[in-house]
């Protein structure tokens, strides 16, 4: 994604660099398969963001949970002990 989004951007500076007409068709057909390209790339990088999101769901779920137990210290509350 990255590699084509800097392709899109050095193409787009020539394009509006170049002098000719011919040279602009050619460079936005270009373009425009770099831009499908990156925009193809997008759901690739949400799916590796939503799989990180998912780790630390998992990561916070496992996580070990410290309980403590209180005793009561009246010896009549708990009688049958």
């Amino acid at each position: 994604l990255a590699v084509s989004l800097v392709l899109l951007y050095f193409i787009a500076k020539q394009f509006l660099k170049a002098e000719s007409t011919g040279a602009k068709i050619g460079l936005a057909i270009i373009g425009v398969i770099v831009l499908a390209a990156s925009i193809h790339n997008v759901p690739a990088i949400i799916g590796v963001g939503a799989a990180y999101v998912l780790y630390l769901v998992y990561k916070k779920w496992n996580g070990h949970k410290i309980t403590k137990i209180k005793e009561e210290s009246d010896p009549f509350a708990n009688f049958e002990k």
